[in-house]
């Protein structure tokens, strides 16, 4: 059936996180084609909730490179809300709602003793294996532990389940348990990922307890996501505007004054500008 390749003429797999960002324009074209999509991804839902990462239009095999948590988890649960919100098509919302609330229920199974959505991987590939945020094509790369990217969607995900639980006709207690996780989670993220060195935020608190305190594109996620305070987003949008990040052509994905620094390598993921971070 209809399906969406963020490589064409190369892939045929279809990326979750990717299909949630085009969900997001394409929602204002082709909402018919957003929902069939939405609705594959959660007819191929892992039994305990988990997203894929990606599944074959060709077969429908789906794969999730070993990670229990990265970003299509939560961007699926955003996709549908945004869908919802764009087409108010409330016999939909009541038939994939079962979805959105097993992914969200995951998404706090995930929470490790501090509170915090972590990802275990530990694949010395690095790579997709080890990565888990956006930019997971690096190699000998590892993104693990708990990410401010992966964590900044996770509240936004938990929030929006709380308001679709509600849209859906569900137990108030229901709605009310998913929001109340959003809040604990935001709360989380200000106790152990905040950099007070910075006003910013940490890219990382690894799986093996080392903080990580680069400065890259992905400190907008808490901004895009409104997991965090007013005057801490002006602090990231202010960084992120100035000249090492900013250029005429939009974002960089890091600094350039990053010890990484390779706008060519890696498909410009340490560097390079994204126009989708942009």
């Amino acid at each position: 059936g209809p399906s969406f390749t963020n490589e064409p003429g190369v892939s045929s797999n279809v990326v979750g996180r990717d299909v949630a960002w085009f969900v997001y324009g394409n929602d204002h074209f082709m909402p018919d084609f957003s929902r069939e999509i939405l609705d594959a991804f959660a007819r191929l839902q892992y039994p305990d909730g988990k997203i894929a990462e990606y599944y074959s239009a060709l077969d429908g095999r789906v794969d999730d490179y070993g990670l229990n948590i990265n970003d299509d988890t939560p961007l699926f649960v955003l996709a549908v809300n945004h869908h919802f919100r764009a087409t108010g098509n409330v016999e939909w919302l009541r038939r994939i709602y079962p979805a959105v609330a097993r992914a969200a229920r995951y998404i706090v199974a995930q929470l490790d003793g501090r509170g915090l959505v972590s990802c275990s991987a530990r694949d010395p590939r690095g790579n997709v294996w080890a990565i888990a945020g956006w930019r997971n094509v690096i190699p000998n790369y590892t993104l693990n532990g708990a990410v401010t990217e992966i964590n900044a969607e996770c509240v936004a995900a938990l929030r929006a389940a709380g308001h679709l639980a509600t849209d859906a006709g569900r137990d108030e207690a229901e709605a009310a348990g998913f929001r109340d996780a959003a809040v604990r989670l935001r709360g989380a993220m200000d106790a152990h990922l905040r950099n007070h060195d910075n006003g910013l935020y940490y890219l990382n608190i690894d799986a093996d307890g080392h903080t990580h305190t680069d400065v890259t594109g992905d400190q907008i996620f808490p901004v895009m996501f409104r997991a965090c305070d007013e005057e801490t987003g002006f602090a990231i949008i202010s960084r992120l505007n100035s000249p090492d990040f900013w250029t005429a052509a939009g974002l960089r994905t890091a600094s350039r004054h990053d010890p990484l620094y390779d706008p060519s390598a890696n498909v410009g993921l340490i560097g390079g500008v994204w126009p989708g971070l942009t």
